[in-house]
C-alpha cells in the first residue's frame, strides 16, 4: 500500500484483510475450483422455452444445474433435449406469468417437488413480451398487456422464488457468516436474475415501443430495492440488460439487422448465447459479493 505524507511517498504493507491468508483456506480452494459450478443446484427459468430464456436454461444445465421452465408455449425440441445432453433433470410447466394465482400454483405444484428439501437456488425471470406501436396510438389494453407480463409477472416471480429459497423460515441465513466454516450450505448459491433491456437506458431508433421501454425500466428499477431486503437473507438479485439480439423473430428483417450492426461498437449484434456467460457468473458463487446491479450486454451500443 502506498501513502503520501508531506510530499514523501511511504510504502507500507497491505493490512491483513487484503491478504488471501485472511480468508479460510477451504473457501479459497472452493473459489478456485468450484466457483462457477452449479452442480447439484436447482434452477427455474421463466420464458425458458425459446430465445434468450432457452439459451440461459441450456447454459445452467451445461454448468450442472437441474432446470425447471415456465413458459406459455409448449416445450420445444431444444428444451426437451437438455436433460439427455447434459445429464440433468428438467421440468416444464405451462404458465402465464401475468396471472399471480397461476404462478403460485406452479411454484407449489412444480418448483417445490422438483427442488425437494434442498429448495430453489437460482431463478431467472426471462419471460417478457414486446409490442411495436406509436406512443400516440397506444391503447390501455396494450399498456396493460405489457405491464402485466413484463412488470407484474417479473415482480411476483421474484417474490415467489425468494419464498421458495427461504422455505418455511423467512429469516433463514439472516445472521450467518458465509465464511464461517466448511460445513453445511453456508456458501450455497442463491441468486435471482431478471432480464431488463437496453431500452431502459436509451431510445431504440429503429422502432417505437414506449410501453416496452417503460416496463423494462421498471424491471431494472425494482432490483436495488429487492436486493436491499433480500441481502441479509443471503439472496442476491441482479438484472441483465441485453442489447440488439438476433432471434428467429428478427432474422427475417435484414435491413433492421444491418442498422443494428452499425449501432454497436463491435459491428455485429448479439445472439441469445451471448447472455449466458454473465448469467452463469451471477447465478454462481463467483458473484457472491454482487447484488442490486444491472449488467449491460450490448456490444457498446449505449456508450456511443
Amino acid at each position: 500500500m502506498v501513502r503520501r505524507i508531506s510530499g514523501v511517498v511511504e510504502c507500507r504493507p497491505f493490512p491483513a484483510f487484503w491478504s488471501p491468508n485472511a480468508l479460510p483456506k477451504h473457501h479459497l480452494t472452493r473459489m478456485k475450483i468450484f466457483q462457477f459450478s452449479l452442480r447439484g443446484l436447482h434452477a427455474l427459468v421463466t420464458g425458458g422455452n425459446q430465445g434468450i430464456g432457452l439459451a440461459l436454461a441450456t447454459g445452467l444445465a451445461r454448468a450442472g444445474a437441474d432446470v425447471a421452465v415456465f413458459d406459455i408455449s409448449p416445450p420445444s425440441p431444444e428444451f426437451e433435449s437438455i436433460s439427455t445432453s447434459y445429464g440433468v433433470r428438467t421440468a416444464y410447466r405451462k404458465v402465464d406469468v401475468s396471472s399471480v394465482a397461476t404462478l403460485k400454483h406452479a411454484f407449489e405444484d412444480t418448483v417445490q417437488p422438483f427442488c425437494g428439501d434442498g429448495g430453489l437456488d437460482i431463478c431467472i425471470a426471462a419471460a417478457g413480451i414486446n409490442q411495436v406501436k406509436d406512443f400516440l396510438a397506444t391503447e390501455e389494453t396494450d399498456f396493460d398487456e405489457l405491464l402485466n407480463v413484463n412488470v407484474k409477472g417479473v415482480y411476483f416471480t421474484c417474490q415467489l422464488a425468494a419464498q421458495a429459497m427461504l422455505g418455511s423460515d423467512p429469516d433463514q441465513g439472516e445472521t450467518k457468516n458465509t465464511l464461517s466454516n466448511g460445513n453445511g450450505n453456508e456458501n450455497k448459491s442463491r441468486s435471482i436474475i431478471v432480464i431488463a433491456s437496453t431500452a431502459s437506458y436509451v431510445a431504440v431508433r429503429t422502432h417505437n415501443s414506449s410501453v416496452y421501454a417503460m416496463t423494462k425500466s421498471a424491471v431494472r428499477g425494482m432490483v436495488p430495492e429487492i436486493a436491499k431486503e433480500l441481502g441479509p437473507r443471503r439472496i442476491r438479485i441482479n438484472s441483465v440488460s441485453p442489447g440488439y439480439t438476433l432471434t428467429k423473430m428478427t432474422e427475417g428483417y435484414p435491413d433492421l439487422i444491418k442498422q443494428w450492426q452499425t449501432d454497436t461498437m463491435l459491428g455485429f449484434i448479439g445472439v441469445p448465447e451471448d447472455y449466458v456467460g454473465v448469467s452463469l457468473f451471477l447465478a454462481s458463487n463467483a458473484s457472491r459479493y454482487v447484488t442490486g446491479q444491472d449488467f449491460l450486454v450490448d456490444g457498446g451500443a449505449t456508450k456511443w
